[in-house]
Parts: C-alpha cells; structure tokens; sequence
C-alpha cells in the first residue's frame, strides 16, 4: 500500500514521520520514526496475518467457535471451549486474531484524530536525539545515543576523552534490516575493548542470539549463539564468554564456556540445572574479581562462583541451597559479603573470609535485621557498601563505610518516587550513581560522593514544554475491608477541582514483590492535561511495604490484591476524585489478573479497562508444565495439582469467572510473539466475554512482531499509548 506524502501535514516541529500500519487493512495510525524525504512516497508496511475482504464501515465483533475439550484437573471434569485457540499453527486461530485486529482497527478508526494529537504532543515533548551517560571500561568511554530519523540506538564509544573522536561500534539500524528489534538483551565488551558480545532478540519470543564483533577489525565474527537466554559476561583475559542456552519451556538452564574465534562445537557445559523451578543467569561481581552462576527460584537460591582469571572451569557452591533461603553476594578485599534472609525474614547483611564461607561460625553479621527495613539488593565499592531498600512504603540507600564501619542513609524530599541503582563500573571510585524520577521529576541521574555526602545531576532526560508547577501531586492511604492501610499516588493538574466526575487511570501490579512506584511517564502528561487524573493503587502482592506486603497478596492470600484493589476504587469515588462511569483501570502481565478478576466482581464500577500482555487464564496455564516459568511459578499462585490451590484459583481465574453480565469497555494489547503469556490467554478471555454479550466495546488489538517486553523503537511505546488513550477518552465522551 502506498500512501501519498500530503500525509505529513499534521507534523509539527519539522519532525520526519510516516504512518506504519501494524496490520493488513488496518487504518488507524501507528506512527514510528523513519527519514522521510522531500518528493518521496511513503511505503506502509503490514504484518502477516491474512488479508480479510468486508466492508470497514460494517464490521462485527468477531465470534469465536465453540469447541468444547474435556480435561480432568484434581479429578474434576473442566471443559474449555476455547482451548482451540492456543494453537498459533492453526489458520482458524491465526484467522480469528486477524478478524479481531480488523475490529479493533475499525473502532479505534473513529478515535484517530485523538490518537494523531496526542502522538504527536507527547513526541514533541521528548528530545530526539540524546545520549546515555557515558561508561568507562579501561581506556574508552562507551555509551548509546539516539538521532532523529532513527528508530534504534548507536553505541559509541571515544578513547582515553569524551572530546575525542567518536566511533560507532554498533548500529542496531542496520542490524534490523528493516525488521523490529524486539528487545536488545547484554551489551558486554571485552576487558581488554577488542571485542563486543551482544545479544538480540528479534521477534518477542524470548529466544536471544548472541553475537561477536571484533572492534580492532570492524567485523562480526562468523559465530552465532542461539536459543541463550541473552545472558553473557567475560572472562578476565578477554579469550572466554559465558552464556546460557534454554531448554523447552524457554527457562535458562544450561551454561556454557565460548572461546573468541572458535567454533560453538567446541564450548563447555559448565553447569546444568536439572530443577525445573529454577533458572540460571552468570553475572560478574562489582570488584570484577568473580564469575557467578546464579541459580535461582522465587523461594531459594544457590551461587557458584569461580576467579574471573581463572583458566579452569571448576565453579564452586558458595552455600547449598535450602528451600526458603535466598542470598545474593559480593566481593571485596579477602572477604564475600551476602545479603541474606536465613533467619532474617527482612534481610540481613554478612560478611566472611573467601577461605572460610564452608565455616559457619566464621560468618560476621555487618548489618543486622530490621523488621521496618526490607533490604532489596547492594552494590560494592572498595571502601563502601551499598544497600536499597525499603521503609514505609519508599526506596531508600544505606551506604556502610568499610573503614570506619559506620552507616547513613541517603534521604530524598518527595512523598514518592522511584529510585534505580546504576551499575558499577568503577570499583574503585567513592562516588555512587543512581537514577531517580518521580511524577514531576524526569528521569535524573546523580552522582553522590561518599565521603564528602554531596551530590550533583550528572545527566537528566530533556523534556520540553512541561513545567511541574502545573501539577499537584498526593499520596493518599485507603483503609481495607481487614484493616490495612493501602497507598494511592496521585497526579493531576494543580487546577483541577474536584466535583466528582472527574475521569481517573487507576494502574496497580500486585505480584512478584514488585514495586511499582511513581516515575515521570511522557505518555501520562497528555492525558492528564486533558483532565484526567492518573493513580497508582499499591495494593499487596507488591513489595513497594516490605516482604509482608508481598506475601499478603500471593498463594492462598491473592484475593487481598483483588480486595486491595477494589478498596481503592471505591474510596477515590467516595472522596470525590471520580465516578464510577468515570474510573478505568489499567495493568500489564500478572497485574492484570487482579484488575480482570475484580472486573468480573463488579463490572458496574469501571467505564473501561486496558490491559496490555494480560495474564488472565491462570488455571490452565498452572497445569501446563510445558510453559515457560510454570513449576517455580507454583511459589506465587500455588500448585493446582493441590486440591486447595485448585481450588482458590478457580474462585478467581480471570477467564473462568466470566458470567453474563454487562461488562466495560475493554481493550487488550499483545504480542503474538509472547512467550511469558500466550496471546491465546488475551483470545480466549475475548471470545468467552464475547459468547455472554454482543458488544462494539470489547477489542484484542494482537502485534505479530512483538513479545512481553514489547518493542524498543524510539516511538513504538507512545504510538501503543497514543492508541490506548483514544479509546479512553472516546469512552469517556471527550471532546
């Protein structure tokens, strides 16, 4: 399809975009950046579901055909008549994406002049070519930058000063090839700088190829490492790499020992993990001293670890793992540090002599347990340790001076934000980097000295024509039904007056321990310059209050992030925030479980729903061991092979709740390509809602060139959103 370059006149600031349609005969705009030249037409590109011939301005909700299957879970008979559409191989489940995407194109058609306003506000709020902050490995500075007309970043670097000549190693531009680029995974150069190993995953899938490139020569290595998990770290010498391949159900299972310039036949098992609920990962302590292999469980863990000059491979087992038990550690001088929570529920920190871990009485106890802090993860430097957690429901850092063994915190002003750790690089430097946003402050990061306890802005994302004077933010607790005090953070505009009927965007996650705290969202201030309010519910099964808070919401206790959640509804309509034909509630993955399952409760509350790669067929997906993550996913859900796990999962299950009832507007996002949650999950939870009600509201919007992480072009993510708020306002009678 061709369409003519008269297109471009809704493009503001000089900006060079062209319309890219994510599917056959789609007609709402998906727009990504791409050079566009003078007196040049501009290609629409097309994914490959079938072309389907039916008048766009007369289309029907798709429906699903019933084909009931007959399965036996705890003995009881369980009928699933939409089964049949978990099979990608199949024309009819392929047929029926494509008949919901043509849907899905036809109702967000009547939304694109919103969708055009808004991509384009939020694009020209963001700066279009900016640069990471750099990293020094040995003599060269190393860091990625994006240029206007190019989806994907160059990595760079400059030898001995930043003022020096730059020279682009790797541009993922060319290496697309005109295709997406799904998700970028590790980007490791060699000790000595001759050589990059880097990993990509192309389709969504999970399934990462490693690629070599030799720097001094400008070439890519013949080698090709495929189906890794993504993961790879140096040796010492600069001669090895390791990395981990996957087994079936995509779980990390195996790794192996590369040598540079030979062939992949010749690569060593170094380790395999024969439990099913654990995965590996190789990583490489803060002093660079150690190669760790990780393996690891949502409920233990257990670390080999050998030198990183070490030429053998005969990796030994710090601790043997014990079910409940996880630690984390780090080198320094002749001692591990381990982060640990054996007999400290919270986390505590030791410390012990390399030669000495196997002695237990020899283990000294650095920071000792506190019940009102969780401890989350460290850093080393060479005279200090770093520690992130968390108290009273914020990020916080510990800083533990080697010398002196004296402690501190670092403190920060706003009643909420979120705070990232940054990777060390220089073990040896007393200066700690850290990145920190919030609602109103841009993504910033800081460089904090830890002797002097000062800090400067060593680099902060540009955002144009916003000033966080206009906006008010709070954080407000709703009491539970069982007494817990639930967070709430808010952003609106400072002149807003609450009367009410005031839309609101509810977001929550719920799961894992996660937390999912406030950060400056590009995409979030259009919306909210339109009136709405945007709200985060920190309900449990989260970790934003601790572990306690986590192991309320998970198991037997998930019911609390459903309960949580609806709590919350219902007191920012009893405050006068909003209304119930006014509220929409928005999650991704696991954190759409809950706001499904609590649609299916009280689908009266909400006027719409979003849901993006959706977890919402929990039952069945818990019986398939075939699937990746299923058996250590047992420790967060339960094991439904146990009578009462089956059951209590039954009572929520998102797909297998649905009854006949009038439910919201509901627009589901996926990726065709998702191998964490299947897009079947999305279909079958569409067609069953689908078979109770006749309704122009409910929508599967299916991507085929994407997977769980999404995409990482430069305007793929807001182009999703621009779609996303369309419908929301549309819904809310927005003019």
């Amino acid at each position: 399809m061709i369409l003519p370059h008269s297109t471009n006149k809704f493009l503001s600031n000089g900006l060079k975009l062209f319309l890219i349609f994510s599917l056959s005969s789609c007609q709402s705009a998906n727009l990504v950046s791409q050079p566009l030249n003078e007196n040049k037409e501009i290609e629409i590109k097309t994914n490959n579901f079938p072309k389907i011939e039916e008048d766009e301005e007369n289309i029907s909700p798709p429906k699903a055909k019933v084909i009931p299957e007959k399965k036996y879970y705890n003995d009881e008979l369980y009928i699933d008549n939409y089964s049949w559409l978990r099979d990608k191989t199949n024309p009819d489940s392929i047929n029926y994406l494509a008949q919901e995407n043509k849907y899905a194109d036809n109702i967000l058609r009547k939304s694109s002049d919103i969708q055009l306003d808004m991509f384009r506000e939020m694009v020209d709020r963001i700066s279009i070519e900016k640069t990471s902050l750099p990293e020094k490995i040995g003599e060269y500075y190393y860091y990625q930058k994006n240029l206007e007309n190019k989806q994907y970043p160059l990595y760079c670097r400059k030898k001995n000063n930043l003022e020096n000549r730059e020279e682009i190693i790797l541009d993922l531009n060319e290496i697309s090839l005109g295709k997406n680029i799904s998700t970028p995974g590790d980007f490791k150069i060699s000790p000595d700088n001759r050589y990059l190993a880097f990993s990509i995953d192309k389709d969504g899938n999970e399934l990462y190829t490693i690629y070599m490139k030799d720097l001094a020569t400008g070439q890519i290595l013949n080698t090709e490492i495929q189906n890794t998990y993504g993961n790879i770290e140096w040796t010492n010498d600069s001669k090895y790499i390791y990395y981990s391949i996957l087994d079936q159900s995509l779980r990390p299972y195996k790794i192996y020992k590369h040598k540079i310039n030979r062939s992949t036949v010749s690569d060593i098992l170094i380790y395999h993990e024969t439990d099913p609920s654990f995965s590996l990962n190789v990583s490489k302590t803060d002093s660079q001293a150690f190669i760790l292999i990780n393996s690891e469980s949502i409920n233990a863990s257990e670390i080999r670890y050998l030198g990183a000059k070490d030429t053998s491979t005969k990796f030994k087992v710090f601790q043997n793992r014990k079910q409940g038990i996880k630690y984390y550690i780090q080198h320094n001088g002749g001692k591990f540090y381990i982060l640990t929570n054996s007999n400290a529920k919270t986390y505590k920190l030791m410390s012990v002599n390399v030669l000495e871990q196997y002695r237990d009485v020899s283990w000294e106890e650095v920071i000792k347990v506190n019940p009102n802090q969780t401890f989350n993860s460290f850093q080393m430097l060479k005279n200090n340790l770093v520690i992130y957690f968390r108290e009273n429901g914020l990020s916080k850092i510990k800083v533990f001076n080697l010398r002196n063994n004296k402690s501190y915190s670092i403190d920060f002003n706003e009643p909420s934000y979120s705070l990232k750790p940054i990777n060390i690089s220089d073990y040896n430097s007393d200066n700690l980097i850290f990145s920190y946003s919030s609602f109103l402050t841009p993504s910033t990061t800081y460089q904090y000295n830890l002797n002097k306890k000062t800090q400067k802005i060593i680099k902060e994302d540009s955002i144009r024509r916003f000033n966080p004077n206009n906006y008010q933010t709070e954080k407000i607790n709703v009491i539970s039904k069982d007494g817990k005090k639930i967070p709430v953070s808010l952003i609106y505009k400072k002149d807003l007056v609450r009367t009410g009927d005031t839309p609101l965007l509810l977001n929550s996650y719920g799961a894992y321990g996660e937390s999912n705290d406030p950060k400056f969202e590009n995409d979030k201030i259009s919306l909210i310059d339109r009136g709405y309010i945007y709200g985060i519910a920190h309900i449990r099964g989260g970790g934003e209050l601790g572990i306690n808070w986590y192991e309320d919401g998970k198991l037997l206790n998930k019911k609390n992030s459903i309960n949580d959640l609806e709590d919350c509804v219902e007191a920012l309509i009893y405050k006068g925030y909003t209304d119930r034909n006014k509220i929409s509630l928005t999650a991704k993955g696991a954190g759409a479980l809950s706001v499904a399952a609590l649609v299916n409760k009280r689908p009266e509350l909400f006027n719409s729903i979003i849901l993006e790669d959706p977890f919402l067929d929990i039952l069945n997906t818990m019986n398939d061991k075939s699937l990746p993550l299923t058996v250590d996913e047992y420790n967060e859900w339960g094991n439904p092979n146990i009578s009462r796990f089956y059951s209590y999962i039954k009572s929520y299950s998102p797909y297998d709740n649905i009854t006949d009832k009038s439910y919201p507007n509901i627009m589901i996002t996926s990726g065709i390509n998702n191998a964490v949650v299947g897009i079947w999950e999305s279909a079958k939870y569409i067609a069953k809602i689908r078979n109770f009600q006749k309704t122009n509201n409910v929508i599967l919007k299916s991507y085929t060139d994407a997977g769980h992480k999404g995409k990482i072009g430069d305007y793929d993510y807001l182009n999703r959103k621009s779609l996303e708020y369309s419908f929301l306002m549309t819904n809310n009678n927005y003019k």
